[in-house]
């Protein structure tokens, strides 16, 4: 059965149950919420498990009711101890799970997770890259396609649809290498996503050289614990303030000049 994000449930049958131990929940799903739960609690003391919004099962070989679509409903249902309703529907693909929920939107948290869990070697690659370096996913996302940019909705759809790739890795452990300067500095604000960007960005210019910023953040440690950056612009004048501090003639480079020439510096 085709579905589409907001398709009601067709089959008619429906089925009220307290035997929480009769479900099972899928192995690759999504980490369950808590305060998503927490919230549905609530929601239930007041009026009960809402049978309009039934939990979507298949069955399985053994008997058991594979949850489809509602285990944050179900984990709700059963910490208040409450009946639950739920709809047995033929078995789902993969590309129903993702594209039809019907009740709790996926964040691309939640993607990375499952095709992780399925083995895609990019997605791997972003998880580790991510572990390593603390960085934003959007950010992430584009730095290992060699963008100087959080990836915007549209841009993150072949993410959530599983064609994502990572296609400049040297690109994002270089702008990694850069941030961990900063750490080392002890600056606190290092994996700041406004200065993760004006980083990269920066990186895309001709002529820009990492060890000078790097020398130059270690020289003026104290200074920038102070000078943390509201915005990306802000970032921008940040570094290149940083990469010019006390530079030779032959050794500057206008920045926030010429990303603003190149349309950048947004």
């Amino acid at each position: 059965m085709s579905r589409k994000k907001g398709d009601r449930i067709t089959t008619s049958r429906k089925y009220w149950t307290k035997d929480y131990d009769k479900f099972a929940v899928r192995p690759e799903n999504r980490n369950i919420r808590t305060a998503l739960v927490n919230r549905l609690c609530q929601s239930m003391q007041r009026h009960g498990f809402m049978a309009r919004r039934p939990i979507e099962v298949t069955k399985l070989p053994d008997g058991k009711l594979q949850i489809e679509d509602g285990q944050h409903r179900f984990a709700a249902a059963k910490k208040e101890g409450i009946e639950l309703c739920y709809v047995i529907e033929e078995e789902w693909s993969w590309e129903e799970i993702i594209d039809g929920q019907i009740s709790d939107e996926w964040q691309n948290g939640d993607y990375l997770e499952h095709y992780v869990s399925r083995g895609f070697k990019h997605y791997v690659t972003m998880k580790y890259f991510i572990q390593e370096t603390c960085m934003p996913l959007t950010l992430a996302a584009g730095l290992c396609n060699g963008t100087p940019n959080n990836l915007s909705k549209k841009a993150m759809q072949p993410f959530r649809e599983g064609r994502w790739k990572a296609t400049d890795m040297e690109f994002a452990w270089r702008i990694a290498n850069l941030s961990s300067a900063f750490r080392s500095a002890g600056i606190p604000w290092c994996t700041k996503g406004s200065l993760l960007s004006a980083l990269s960005k920066a990186c895309s210019l001709d002529g820009f050289q990492d060890e000078q910023l790097i020398e130059r953040a270690k020289a003026n440690a104290v200074a920038l614990i102070e000078k943390r950056p509201a915005d990306i612009p802000q970032a921008v004048k940040l570094v290149d303030w940083l990469y010019n501090y006390r530079s030779t003639k032959s050794k500057r480079l206008p920045i926030e000049f010429l990303l603003r020439q190149n349309d950048l510096l947004e």
